[in-house]
C-alpha cells in the first residue's frame, strides 16, 4: 500500500473513476468555529440543570459541552469531567471565547464541574445548586468560582483535519478534528491504492485554470509517506492528481 499526503485549503474534494465522493468544509476566518460554539452555548440558556442530560430538555455541565462540540464541530467528547480537562491543550496565556474552564467544586483536588468560556471573565454553564441553577452564564471573578478554579482547556486547535482516501475499497475517511479552515492552515490528505502500477503520481495545481504547479511525486512503501506541503493564495485553485498513464485518480477544488 503507497501513499501520499496533502496539505492546504480545501472547500471540495471529488473521486473520479469510483464512487462520487465530496467532503465539504467551509472557509472561514480565525475566530469563526469559536463564535459559533459560544452562539451554540448561548442557545441553552435556560434550559434546568439534569444530571447526565444532553439534550435541550435537560442538561449536566459536560452534557452542555457535549453537546455544543458535537452539534458545532461533530466532535464528541468525553462526558467524566476530569477526562475532558486532559483532552484539551492547557492554556497558558489569556483565555479565548469556546475554551473550556474547569473547577473543583468537591474539594478533592481535580476536575468536578467545567464551563464554556465567553469573554469577558465569564463562563456558560450547567449549575446544580445556588441561587440560579440550569444553563446560566456566570463571571469568573465571583469568589465561589475564583476559589474553585483549576485552569482552562482549548480544544480548537489540537489537531488538523485528516481525509483519508482509500481508492481500493472505493471510500473516503474523515477523521481528526474539522475546525475551520483559512489560508495557511493544514489540512491532511492520505490517497493509498495498491493498484497503481508506477512508483510516481503526477500532482498538478491550477488557480483559475491555469497550470501554475506541476510535480512528479514518488510514491513510498510501509509508514513513511511521500509529504507534499501545498498552501493556495486568493483565486480559485484545483489540484489534480493523475496516474503516470495519464488516468486521472484524484480532483481537489479550492476557492
Amino acid at each position: 500500500m503507497r501513499a501520499i499526503f496533502l496539505s492546504g485549503l480545501l472547500l471540495i474534494f471529488i473521486i473520479s473513476g469510483i464512487s462520487a465522493t465530496t467532503i465539504t468544509f467551509e472557509q472561514t476566518g480565525t475566530g469563526v468555529a469559536q463564535k459559533r460554539i459560544v452562539e451554540e452555548a448561548k442557545s441553552y440558556l435556560g434550559v434546568p440543570y439534569v444530571w447526565g442530560g444532553t439534550t435541550s430538555k435537560g442538561l449536566d455541565c459536560s452534557g452542555l459541552v457535549f453537546r455544543v462540540f458535537s452539534d458545532i464541530l461533530n466532535r464528541s467528547l468525553s462526558r467524566n469531567v476530569e477526562s475532558l480537562k486532559k483532552e484539551g491543550k492547557k492554556v497558558k496565556g489569556d483565555l479565548l471565547p469556546a475554551d473550556l474552564v474547569f473547577f473543583d467544586t468537591s474539594g478533592g483536588g481535580y476536575a468536578t464541574h467545567v464551563g464554556i468560556y465567553i469573554g469577558a471573565s465569564t463562563f456558560i454553564h450547567a449549575a446544580s445548586a445556588g441561587r440560579k441553577t440550569g444553563i446560566i452564564i456566570s463571571a469568573l471573578t465571583e469568589k465561589y468560582y475564583k476559589e474553585r478554579y483549576l485552569g482552562a482547556g482549548r480544544l480548537l486547535d489540537a489537531g488538523f483535519p485528516l481525509v483519508k482516501i482509500d481508492i481500493d475499497n472505493r471510500k473516503t475517511v474523515q477523521s481528526g478534528y474539522p475546525g475551520e479552515l483559512s489560508p495557511g492552515i493544514p489540512v491532511y490528505f492520505s490517497v493509498t491504492g495498491s493498484y497503481m502500477s508506477s512508483d510516481f503520481i503526477e500532482f498538478i495545481a491550477y488557480r483559475d485554470k491555469k497550470a501554475v504547479i506541476e510535480k512528479r511525486i514518488r510514491l513510498s512503501e510501509g509508514e513513511t509517506p511521500a509529504v507534499l506541503w501545498f498552501i493556495p493564495d486568493k483565486g480559485r485553485w484545483s489540484v489534480m492528481f493523475k496516474s503516470t498513464d495519464n488516468k486521472k485518480i484524484a480532483k481537489i477544488v479550492f476557492y
